[in-house]
């Protein structure tokens, strides 16, 4: 088997370091190369002080660099690392004495990097050989380490073996502030049975990262390191629409919502400005510490269960009761977007009001049709440009307009979504049988496209809002008539019984069916599980319906299989 020797290679130009690491990848022999890269001294010399590589490579800009060689040429001697450096010249200008010591040197050609991988392998066996210090590999020290860490824009947390978080730079505090962060990475870490080294993908916030878990020792503590090197995902959706998206979506909430940018206050909706009693231009640009103290602090325990901060006073308001200070972050490239809202304690952060699903929403679920519309206004204005047949360009402007009217309906949805946990739910005797018919008046021109037959069984009054039920029974009954089979007559039927204090209700159908695996997944906001052009809709009615059948007091479930119909059943309270 290959020997794999990890090289660290620091490197200003991705253009050379792409091509060295396509020579070392290619290197034939007994030997193997895995390659990390680092554009800068600083995550460099992070990289170096989390992991010993067996050899760096680096770029000869740095050399003469105002910050780090001296210190990273220390740090390569202390850990007895072989540096290697690679010139764009033939070292004109640059101080020799500085590089002295370096295990080789070499200029920027392809003839060079064919001999890299033989230098390399050259240069670690060199320093095996004459290897007779005790180095410090694996070890941390708070003193040495945490201002160079503290520098790095990758995320980097030491954890200790109660699972507390002992060190966090200000990308790693960023990411700990998330629950559903924590929830992940606690599945990385295993003290119990030996934390081994760990490397994996994982997203986060909208964002791939490359994570490591690293064994090491914080000021002569077992420890482990995480690091978190991001990958940003490629998204139709620039900064300022991102912004421009989640400032609508806000805007339509009652309960106290704030848009931060980089930690700075972007825009706030009316709630939270009368709750602050400020101007929304006023308070743009500042830190939100500034008009909320919150009981967060510095300890983090992964192991333990994740809490809430506790929002201890508003500047400008008199707090009657504890509120919880829920945050959502999300990256867009080189920027971090945080929704943060104040809510009741106990508030389910999972629910449909919470910051985690806005931006679950806003940065995922939008980015299929804004793509689409991209890629498809790309090939209209390459058409027209090439004088394209006007029947194809017809096509491509039609396609976008779908896609528009898809995100259209989406942003709706979200709207609609957040309003439903604010309404005011209204109790009244409501006649269903009343209710069913002026649903199915609404619904005729599907009943006559698709030729259904819709049988409604006797009738009972309930207790419920009666705006609630007719929406509930728009959606099911809309959701019978349309997942059915291409070749099949629709057939629909609505019946009802007694269940001590409630009513139960089955709306039952002859379509497509459910697997058992999606019977809960459905009720998800925005969770489809056809494709669109096969069936319309975002995915929110069975949702819409969830909410408003546990709003007025009820439950809601389905029972189906693939290919045999669905029955979907639901309580109300008896009138």
């Amino acid at each position: 088997m290959a020997e794999t020797y990890h090289i660290l290679l620091i490197e200003k130009d991705k253009q050379v370091a792409d091509d060295v690491r396509r020579f070392l990848r290619a290197s034939a022999g007994d030997v193997g190369f895995a390659v990390d890269y680092q554009k800068d001294l600083v995550h460099g010399h992070g990289t170096i002080a989390l992991t010993k590589p067996d050899a760096v490579v680096l770029d000869a800009a740095f050399v003469d660099a105002d910050w780090g060689f001296s210190q990273l040429r220390t740090t390569l001697t202390e850990r007895r690392i072989p540096l290697l450096v690679l010139s764009a010249n033939n070292g004109d200008g640059l101080d020799k004495q500085q590089v002295a010591g370096a295990a080789d040197y070499l200029l920027k050609n392809k003839l060079n990097y064919f001999y890299l991988p033989k230098a390399i392998v050259s240069a670690i066996k060199s320093y095996a050989a004459s290897d007779t210090h005790v180095g410090v590999e694996g070890v941390l020290t708070s003193s040495s380490h945490r201002s160079l860490l503290d520098r790095m824009t990758e995320a980097v947390l030491v954890i200790n073996t109660e699972g507390e978080v002992v060190y966090a730079n200000r990308s790693g505090r960023h990411l700990i502030a998330d629950t559903e962060v924590i929830a992940l990475l606690k599945r990385f870490i295993n003290f119990r049975e030996g934390q081994k080294e760990i490397k994996a993908t994982v997203e986060i916030q909208s964002c791939s990262y490359d994570l490591k878990v690293i064994p090491q020792d914080w000021s002569g503590e077992p420890s482990i390191c995480i690091h978190l090197s991001k990958n940003p995902v490629s998204s139709s959706l620039s900064l300022q629409d991102k912004i421009s998206l989640l400032n609508d979506l806000i805007q339509t909430c009652s309960l106290p919502f704030v848009l931060l940018v980089n930690d700075r206050i972007n825009t706030a909706n009316d709630s939270f400005l009368q709750l602050i009693k400020a101007d929304r231009t006023a308070i743009k640009g500042d830190l939100l510490e500034n008009f909320i103290s919150s009981d967060r602090g510095e300890s983090v325990n992964l192991f333990a269960p994740a809490r809430p901060d506790m929002v201890k006073s508003i500047k400008g308001a008199n707090l009657t009761a504890p509120l919880e200070l829920l945050r959502k972050t999300v990256t867009s490239g080189e920027d971090t977007l945080t929704v943060c809202s104040l809510a009741s304690p106990g508030q389910d952060v999972n629910q449909l009001l919470s910051p985690h699903r806005l931006m679950e929403i806003a940065s995922h679920d939008l980015r299929e049709p804004v793509r689409t519309s991209v890629s498809y206004l790309q090939l209209l204005t390459e058409g027209l440009k090439k004088g394209t047949d006007n029947k194809k360009l017809l096509s491509y402007a039609e396609t976008i307009t779908d896609e528009i009217g898809r995100a259209e309906r989406m942003l709706a949805d979200m709207k609609l979504l957040m309003n439903l946990r604010d309404r005011v739910v209204r109790l009244t005797k409501v006649n269903m049988m009343n209710q069913i018919q002026d649903v199915l008046k609404q619904l005729k021109p599907v009943i006559d496209a698709s030729d259904a037959m819709v049988n409604v069984s006797e009738m009972p009054s309930v207790r419920a809002d009666s705006d609630d039920v007719r929406k509930l029974l728009y959606h099911l009954i809309d959701n019978a008539l349309k997942f059915q089979k291409k070749d099949k007559r629709p057939y629909v039927e609505i019946l009802a019984k007694r269940d001590g204090k409630f009513w139960q209700f089955c709306i039952k159908d002859n379509g497509i069916g459910i697997d058992a695996k999606y019977h809960e997944a459905i009720f998800e906001p925005f969770r489809k599980l056809n494709r669109v052009d096969e069936y319309t809709g975002a995915g929110n009615g069975l949702c819409i319906c969830k909410n408003i059948v546990e709003a007025n007091q009820g439950r809601i479930w389905v029972e189906s299989h693939e290919g045999f119909g669905s029955s979907f059943f639901f309580t109300l309270p008896a009138e």
